[in-house]
């Protein structure tokens, strides 16, 4: 929502550039690098649907505080919270995800998951384009905080028992598991090229932050228009690269598993 309100929310809170490009930027990224190890610690020892609730239950309340801040620095403080829900969703539910569909299907269900953030991000900009232009940022913000915190409530009603578990098979604690993941890493080097090439994309990807007010700013383009016709753009093209990219990665799976099984014909496929 930052981003379909960045012109509205730069002028109300006097934000600079640097401001601005730090909220959306730095404050996002460290608080999800910590916090989407931290949930997924949590994720791998506790109930996974109950992480996720609480994750939406802490974005739900930090997006209604969002609403009333008045500051850099008040903004600063409840944006970092609000990256807590990416974090614990992400984690938990590619995690069950992984388990409730086998390896040939799982590209799609994975690629229909991660509909949602280009899916979240067109309907933001839609919002600040018809919502933001009628109510203004601050109470859409106090409405999806208040939708935010009806729908936790539902998800906490999801019961998955995991202490029924024994303890080898559950997770083990988080500077533990952190260090598991970091042997990982470092050796593996095709892990290592791909964790590069996805921050690399994503830097791209942070232009988006400035478009808007590039638009309204140098171009003299209105604020309710460019957030609409981004929201547009970012539903169409996003969600069909989500669902295509893990429909092709399924069927690319299927491909390598069918040629692995021509030169063995022995192994079972």
């Amino acid at each position: 929502m930052l981003l379909g309100f960045s012109p509205q929310i730069i002028k109300d809170l006097a934000l600079s550039n640097a401001q601005y490009g730090f909220l959306v930027g730095a404050v996002w990224v460290l608080s999800f690098g910590f916090m989407a190890l931290f949930m997924g610690t949590l994720a791998d020892r506790f109930s996974r649907t109950r992480v996720i609730a609480a994750g939406v239950l802490i974005w739900s309340l930090c997006t209604w505080a969002s609403g009333h801040a008045q500051s850099f620095e008040q903004m600063v403080v409840a944006h970092f919270f609000v990256a807590s829900r990416e974090a614990a969703l992400v984690p938990a539910a590619v995690a069950l995800l992984a388990e409730l569909f086998a390896e040939k299907r799982r590209g799609t269900a994975m690629g229909l998951f991660f509909m949602g953030i280009p899916l979240g991000i067109g309907c933001s900009f839609l919002l600040a384009g018809v919502l933001g232009a009628m109510h203004g940022w601050r109470t859409t913000f106090y409405v999806l905080g208040v939708i935010g915190t009806a729908i936790a409530s539902l998800l906490a009603l999801l019961k998955e028992e995991r202490s029924q578990l024994a303890p080898q098979e559950r997770g083990a604690a988080f500077v533990p598991q952190v260090l598991a993941v970091l042997r990982i890493v470092g050796g593996d080097r095709a892990l290592r090229f791909m964790i590069v090439g996805f921050v690399m994309a994503h830097l791209v990807f942070a232009s988006l932050s400035f478009t808007q007010l590039w638009l309204v700013n140098e171009r003299g383009m209105g604020a309710t228009g460019i957030a609409t016709r981004i929201g547009a753009l970012q539903l169409v093209f996003g969600t069909l690269g989500a669902a295509v990219g893990g429909v092709m990665g399924d069927i690319e799976i299927r491909l390598v598993v069918g040629r692995s099984c021509t030169v063995r014909l022995s192994s079972p496929c």
